[in-house]
């Protein structure tokens, strides 16, 4: 384990402690905010993310997109709802800056919707500091960021295959995306 990945560790433990979130699975129908986290990078996935986001507006759900690029520069427009944000702005241990991170602490979301499909370090932490009542990915981690996770089979990714290793990852994306959405259609919340 490395240096980076202990920091993190001592630092997701220290979060919980100090704010205990309260866990609650939340359907689609009563969903209203929605935080998706991805590595983007600007020229392959953006677009991508940007659909799948806009998908999610057509049905009157407010979405707040935050893409890490693995770069110290990015070119990539950042407005209100679409944060972008690069090497340049993590710290030597890999944690965003602070004003990233208050974009995700300070607005509560009903779901987070994890697509990035290795995690990348930047990515955990803005995972970790999301204020959210469920939280979805698409991969199994150590320090039970996710509420939800649901695994895509190699059956599923490779139905379409493509020569680009982005194609390979925006298929990923688009495929963890619309069984998430199926899923939170599919199972109703329990009303008490």
């Amino acid at each position: 384990m490395s240096l980076r990945t202990r920091l993190f560790q001592f630092h997701a433990q220290r979060f919980a402690k100090r704010l205990p979130r309260q866990k609650q699975f939340v359907d689609y129908a009563h969903a209203s905010s929605f935080l998706i986290i991805d590595e983007c990078a600007p020229t392959e996935n953006y677009a991508t993310i940007e659909h799948l986001a806009h998908n999610l507006r057509k049905d009157n759900k407010q979405v707040t997109v935050v893409g890490y690029v693995h770069q110290k520069q990015h070119t990539a427009p950042t407005t209100a709802d679409f944060v972008i944000f690069d090497k340049s702005q993590t710290t030597l241990w890999g944690r965003p800056d602070d004003m990233v991170l208050a974009i995700v602490e300070k607005q509560p979301f009903d779901i987070v919707i994890d697509l990035t499909q290795r995690p990348r370090l930047p990515l955990r932490y803005v995972a970790l500091h999301a204020n959210a009542h469920c939280k979805i990915s698409g991969y199994l981690d150590d320090y039970n960021l996710s509420d939800f996770i649901i695994e895509i089979s190699n059956k599923q990714q490779s139905s379409k295959q493509s020569s680009k290793c982005e194609d390979i990852h925006n298929e990923y994306r688009k495929i963890l995306f619309a069984e998430i959405i199926r899923y939170l259609q599919a199972i109703r919340q329990s009303q008490p």
